[in-house]
């Protein structure tokens, strides 16, 4: 393996970067609404704004009748960071990161991470996490409406080679499991932005589902193993088009 098998580049094309921390109380307590505020007091040097935001959740289920559904309404604190369009959301099972434009590499976002859950280990004292999602939105841009994906991405087997003939109007979701409490799942697809410019969406997402200590040393080594995921997804999807615009000097 080379001393850096993950490059950072110059002109990266991730859209977001996101990590989701399912997180377990001691005991089955539950979430305390109050841990929204005593979150933001530790985090307000770096993240002033808070804003609350209701989530809807629309739940199927089978019963003697057939297919019934249910909402259910629940709340989630974003916290904005000062200084960068970054953010951390925390809602009753959920802590999330989400690094915005301009991504500045791995290094940087796992300090993020390392620092919203540290924030949160000080507000509630969780005993460990269930699930680890971590996901990687990359959007290119078309040169052209009708340029079709096998411009900038290359045959892999994380995606239909089919798809990279079409010109508009394509969506593949492909979901592999990794073993027993891993998957992946890799969308590509086509995007029109605000203002009718068109982009390919290549949106890769990793979730371990298993029990994992509070220490953050197995957190890191759990995430270390979500990134190179991402990373050998996105090695073998990147064509030599997206590969040079990658490292095209910044843009001002």
């Amino acid at each position: 393996m080379s001393p850096n098998p993950h490059p950072s580049y110059s002109n990266p094309t991730i859209a977001e970067a996101l990590c989701e921390l399912h997180f377990s109380l001691p005991g089955g307590r539950d979430f305390q609404q109050q841990w929204y505020g005593d979150f933001f007091n530790r985090a307000s040097a770096k993240y002033p704004i808070m804003e609350p935001q209701e989530i809807t959740e629309f739940i199927a289920g089978f019963g003697r009748k057939g297919m019934t559904q249910s909402k259910q309404e629940r709340l989630r604190m974003i916290y904005r960071h000062g200084g960068r369009s970054d953010l951390i959301q925390l809602s009753e099972n959920i802590l999330a990161v989400n690094v915005l434009p301009r991504y500045a590499g791995w290094s940087d976002f796992k300090s993020h991470i390392k620092t919203a859950w540290e924030l949160f280990q000080d507000t509630a004292s969780p005993d460990g996490l269930s699930r680890i999602g971590l996901r990687y939105i990359n959007r290119i841009p078309k040169r052209f409406p009708t340029e079709p994906a096998v411009s900038w991405l290359r045959s892999s087997e994380y995606f239909p080679g089919k798809i990279l003939e079409s010109e508009e109007g394509y969506h593949s979701r492909f979901q592999l499991p990794l073993g027993p409490n891993r998957r992946l799942v890799v969308i590509v697809a086509e995007l029109e932005e605000d203002g009718g410019a068109h982009s390919i969406m290549l949106d890769i997402d990793t979730i371990r589902d298993a029990q994992v200590g509070a220490a953050w040393s197995e957190i890191e080594a759990c995430l270390e193993e979500l990134h190179d995921q991402v990373w050998e997804v996105f090695e073998k999807s990147k064509g030599p088009a997206l590969d040079a615009l990658l490292r095209e000097a910044a843009h001002a």
